[in-house]
């Protein structure tokens, strides 16, 4: 017996809240991190830099998994979705035939290719981050 489009709409509705979720934390940790980096008052050593960068490309790995298991969950649910038939008029239609589109596959996936980009950018700013350092320049 199929599951009520109730309720598949719910657990839709709570996995986007989840990857929601993901993408807060994951601009949350890059805000925190380039803050931290651009106010230095020093200049950032290599080990201190190579450490931030390996806790950076740590975090940026298990983000994305998350984010991928958070949409592949999302993507099973809308395949259901998509077995559901309803008339045009009925309860849920419009809902139903937003989720219905292939679209929607297509503009969730691309979201996974942002982690690579952002861990290349990041990790730029990481090892180059004593040149956008607020704090006092050492004289060569």
């Amino acid at each position: 017996m199929a599951m009520p489009l109730e309720n598949l709409l719910d657990l839709i509705a709570h996995e986007r809240a989840h990857a929601n979720s993901v993408w807060n934390f994951l601009l949350v940790v890059h805000i925190a991190i380039f803050t931290g980096l651009i106010l230095a008052k020093d200049q950032i050593g290599v080990i201190q830099r190579l450490l931030v960068l390996i806790g950076y490309l740590g975090f940026m790995y298990i983000n994305r998994n998350a984010m991928l298991d958070t949409y592949e969950g999302m993507f099973a649910l809308i395949e259901d979705v998509q077995a559901v038939e309803l008339a045009p008029g009925e309860y849920g239609a419009a809902t139903l035939a937003y989720w219905q589109k292939d679209t929607v596959r297509g503009n969730l996936q691309i979201l996974s290719f942002i982690h690579p980009v952002a861990a290349v950018f990041g990790s730029l700013g990481i090892i180059f981050s004593n040149l956008i350092t607020v704090g006092p320049r050492e004289e060569t």
